[in-house]
């Protein structure tokens, strides 16, 4: 039973060394002088933007097609009189947004989304794996010389 604590309490400090971190969240605010603050945000796949400051349906937030676009097109888009809106990023790439009622006064911004990086495991994880597999086949090896 001892024996079977400690390949637990190994594999889990081994696991935690190689799990990828939890996903974020980034605020940008809509303000009062017609921008986004900040206008470009840079997240992981996964991670996702939070839109504050909508003053109600004021602002809103319409994916377009590229910077120079004026019209939503048919990507993410804050619901009708909302005050936040969060939109979470699953795909990398390079998302343009705007404000529909302020486009033209140059309310526009970009979020760029990395692809997640491969977990690596650390030296010290590697070690634990490896102390791991051995602890686990000194196990099976007593119990199949127990069962002889």
């Amino acid at each position: 039973m001892i024996g079977f604590l400690r390949l637990a309490v190994a594999a889990t400090i081994g696991l935690s060394l190689v799990v990828p971190a939890a996903a974020d969240t980034v605020e940008v605010l809509a303000t009062g002088g017609l921008t986004f603050e900040p206008t470009d945000v840079t997240i992981q796949s996964g991670d996702s933007v939070h839109f504050t400051g909508l003053a109600g349906g004021f602002h809103t937030v319409a994916e377009v097609d590229d910077g120079a676009a004026t019209s939503w097109n048919g990507g993410f888009h804050s619901p009708g009189g909302a005050s936040e809106f969060t939109q979470v990023f699953n795909s990398p790439g390079v998302f343009h947004y705007i404000c529909e009622p302020h486009v033209f006064s140059g309310m526009r911004g970009t979020v760029t989304v990395n692809e997640l990086p491969v977990p690596t495991v650390s030296t010290w994880g590697l070690a634990l794996l490896v102390l791991l597999m051995l602890v686990a086949g000194t196990i099976v090896i007593r119990r199949v010389k127990m069962a002889t």
